[in-house]
C-alpha cells in the first residue's frame, strides 16, 4: 500500500512500507522511492506518496506454423499482461518455436506457444499457429483468452484449455486432436496432422522445457499419393491437426492454439489486467518483460524447442 501524501510522515512508516531493520537507518532507504542512491535524504519528498512496487507489463507472443507452398502457417497470439508486483517475484518465461515448413506431400508443422507463469501459477499464454498444407492455409494462435482459430478444412482451435477437434468427416488420413493444458504427457501441444499410419513419420515432438504448449508436426504421407494435414498449434489448449481429405489425398491446414490471459490478483501480483489478439506474430515466439515502462528482460526462440528464461523484480 502507498505511502500516505499527508503529514506528518514518519520513518517507521517507511519502514512497513519498505522493511529494514531495528533500530532504524535512513541509509537503508537509499536508492528506495524517490531518495537518491548516495547523499542526504529527505523524508517527506523522497517518500510521500511512493510504494514497494513494481509496475510490471509482460507482452507474450505464439510461434507461427510452418507453410506448405503458398499456403502459410498460421501466425501466433499475443497476450498482454499487467500488474502491480512486489519485489522479489519471478517470472519464468517460454517462447515456443516456429514449425517447420513442410517437404514433399506433407503438412507444416504447428508453432508451439509462449507461457508465463509464478511458480506453478500459470500467468499467461499466446498460442502457436497451426501449420498450412496443400489444401488449406493453418489457423491463427490465440491471445488473451481468445480461442485458436480454426484450420482450412474444418479443425478446430484450442479454447479455455481444452484441445481443439479435429474434423475427420470422410478424411483419408485422420488429424489428431488438440490437447488438454491439464493433460500430463503434452499439455497444451497441438494435434498432428493426417498421415497414413504406416508412413515413416515421427509420432511424438521434440520436448520443450516443462513439455507444455508445443505445436503438433504435420503429417507426413510421403510413402502415398496424398497430402499431410498441418499440424494444431500449442497453447492454452493445443489446436487440433489437420486431415488429409477423401478427396484426390489434400491435406487441411492445422488449427491454432489457445490464449490464456489470468483475471484475478493473487499474492503479491494484484491490479491484474491486460489484452490480447489472435494472429500477431510472425516467426519464433518470443516474451519481453517492461518494468516502470523500460524493456528490463526478453526471451526469443531461435529453434523449434523454444527458449526459456526468468526476471525476478528487484
Amino acid at each position: 500500500m502507498a505511502i500516505p501524501t499527508s503529514k506528518p510522515l514518519s520513518l517507521s512508516t517507511v519502514q512497513t512500507e519498505y522493511g529494514g531493520s531495528n533500530p532504524i537507518s535512513m541509509s537503508e532507504y537509499r536508492g528506495k522511492g524517490n531518495a537518491p542512491a548516495s547523499g542526504a535524504i529527505d523524508l517527506w519528498g523522497d517518500f510521500n506518496g511512493t510504494s514497494n512496487t513494481a509496475s510490471i507489463e509482460i507482452r507474450v507472443y505464439g510461434a507461427t506454423g510452418g507453410d506448405r507452398g503458398a499456403n502459410a502457417g498460421g501466425h501466433g497470439g499475443y497476450t498482454q499482461f499487467t500488474a502491480t508486483v512486489v519485489p522479489g517475484t519471478t517470472f519464468s518465461l517460454y517462447a515456443g518455436g516456429a514449425g517447420e515448413d513442410a517437404g514433399s506431400n506433407e503438412g507444416g508443422a504447428g508453432g508451439a506457444g509462449s507461457y508465463v507463469t509464478v511458480g506453478s501459477t500459470l500467468i499467461a499464454v499466446a498460442g502457436g499457429g497451426g501449420g498450412g498444407a496443400s489444401g488449406a492455409a493453418g489457423g491463427a494462435g490465440g491471445g488473451s483468452n481468445n480461442a485458436g482459430s480454426n484450420g482450412g478444412g474444418g479443425s478446430t482451435g484450442g479454447s479455455g484449455g481444452s484441445g481443439g477437434v479435429a474434423d475427420n468427416t470422410g478424411a483419408r488420413y485422420s488429424g489428431n486432436d488438440g490437447y488438454d493444458w491439464t493433460d500430463p504427457t503434452f499439455p497444451g501441444r497441438g494435434g498432428g496432422g493426417g498421415q497414413p499410419a504406416i508412413a515413416p513419420f515421427p509420432t511424438q515432438p521434440g520436448e520443450n522445457p516443462g513439455n507444455k504448449a508445443l505445436g503438433g508436426y504435420g503429417g507426413d504421407a510421403s510413402s502415398q499419393s496424398d497430402e499431410g494435414g498441418g499440424g494444431g498449434g500449442g497453447g492454452y489448449g493445443g489446436g487440433a491437426g489437420g486431415q488429409t481429405s477423401d478427396f484426390n489425398g489434400i491435406g487441411f491446414g492445422g488449427a491454432g492454439g489457445g490464449g490464456y490471459r489470468r483475471t484475478t490478483d493473487l499474492t503479491g501480483i494484484t491490479a491484474v489486467g491486460g489484452g490480447g489478439s489472435n494472429g500477431s506474430n510472425a516467426g519464433h515466439g518470443y516474451i519481453q518483460v517492461y518494468n516502470g515502462g523500460s524493456l528490463v528482460a526478453t526471451v526469443t526462440a531461435t529453434t523449434r524447442s523454444g527458449a526459456s528464461g526468468s526476471y525476478t523484480v528487484p
